[in-house]
C-alpha cells in the first residue's frame, strides 16, 4: 500500500495526469470501493497534503491528484450495475462546502452493494436538501461538512428538523463542534456505512468484523 502511494506521490510530483489516472482506476478495480478507500486513498490523500504542507508539492501536484480521484470514483460508479427502485439514501456536501471525495465513497461503496443512492455533490444548498427528502423520502440522509459549521444556521436548522422523520447521518470534521438532534455523527466509513443503513442484515453484508476497528479521516 505504502509503495502504490509512493508511485502516486511520484507521478503528482512530475503532474503525470496519466500514471496517476492508472494507479487510481487499478486499485479501484482491484480492491473495490470501500477497501481502496480506506486503506489506498485515504493514505495516499494524507500524504499529498502533508506533502503540500511541507512544501514538497505544489498546489497544483495537489489539485491534479484531488481532481483525477474525483474523477475516478466517479467513473467507478458509473460502471457499476444501475440501481432499480426508490432512493433508500440521499447524499450531500453542506453550504459552501467542495471536498466531494468521501460522499463519493460512500456512494460506491453502497452502489456496490445494490443500495439506490442520489447524491448532489457539492455546496448544496439547505432549502433544497429539505426538497430533496421531502420528495424521496429516503431511509437516511447523509451531510458532508469539512468546513466548520455555524450553530442555528439554515443547514443545521434543516438536519434538526429532518432527523426527527428521517436518520440524518453527518460526516466530516465541520460538524464537531455542532450538535443536531437526533443525528448520528460518523469519523469513517465503516462507521458511515453502519449509520445510513438500519437494516442489520444489510449492515452485516456491507462490513466485515474488522472493519469496526478502524478509525480514519
Amino acid at each position: 500500500r505504502e509503495l502504490w502511494a509512493d508511485e502516486v506521490l511520484a507521478a503528482a510530483r512530475e503532474l503525470d495526469a496519466a500514471r496517476i489516472h492508472s494507479l487510481l482506476g487499478s486499485v479501484l478495480s482491484e480492491q473495490g470501493a470501500k477497501a481502496a478507500w480506506m486503506f489506498y486513498l485515504t493514505p495516499m490523500l494524507q500524504r499529498v497534503g502533508e506533502e503540500w504542507t511541507a512544501g514538497i508539492l505544489g498546489i497544483d501536484a495537489e489539485h491534479l491528484v484531488s481532481e483525477l480521484a474525483t474523477n475516478a470514483l466517479r467513473a467507478y460508479l458509473h460502471a457499476l450495475p444501475i440501481v432499480e427502485g426508490p432512493v433508500e439514501v440521499v447524499l450531500a456536501c453542506a453550504e459552501e462546502d467542495q471536498h466531494v471525495l468521501p460522499l463519493l465513497a460512500l456512494q460506491c461503496t453502497l452502489a456496490e452493494h445494490g443500495v439506490a443512492t442520489q447524491a448532489f455533490g457539492q455546496r448544496m444548498p439547505a432549502a433544497a436538501i429539505a426538497d430533496v427528502v421531502a420528495r424521496a423520502r429516503p431511509r437516511a440522509l447523509f451531510l458532508w461538512a469539512s468546513l466548520p459549521r455555524p450553530r442555528g444556521d439554515r443547514l443545521h436548522r434543516v438536519a434538526t428538523a429532518l432527523a426527527a422523520r428521517t436518520t440524518v447521518v453527518l460526516g466530516g470534521p465541520g460538524w464537531a463542534d455542532v450538535d443536531v438532534a437526533r443525528a448520528r455523527s460518523v469519523h469513517d466509513l465503516p462507521s458511515a456505512l453502519t449509520a445510513v443503513m438500519r437494516d442489520q442484515f444489510l449492515v452485516r453484508d456491507l462490513l466485515s468484523p474488522g472493519d469496526l476497528e478502524l478509525t480514519g479521516p
